[in-house]
């Protein structure tokens, strides 16, 4: 069960930081575009084959207003980031 949630996670950046301070935390972004969370997961697969890190991230395509609710049991999870920069014109 992921503790860290990365709502919003865009290309993954936050991400890759979070898993180098938070190693024994599972991370999962959130991205509602389709080839950006696409872009994520090859980029995750990558970095696990050649520099053995980011097993502990994962990132799902989904509508996180929509769903939010159906991914974690209650009180699961112990960091949310919210991605605002979209909003910021």
């Amino acid at each position: 069960v992921p503790t860290i949630v990365d709502i919003g996670c865009g290309y993954g950046g936050l991400m890759f930081e979070l898993q180098k301070e938070f190693p024994h935390n599972l991370i999962l972004g959130m991205e509602i575009r389709d080839t950006v969370a696409n872009f994520v997961a090859q980029k995750i697969h990558s970095v696990r084959n050649n520099e053995k890190q980011c097993f502990n991230v994962g990132v799902v395509k989904t509508n996180t207003m929509k769903t939010l609710h159906n991914y974690f049991k209650k009180e699961s999870v112990s960091r949310l980031i919210i991605d605002l920069s979209l909003l910021i014109a």
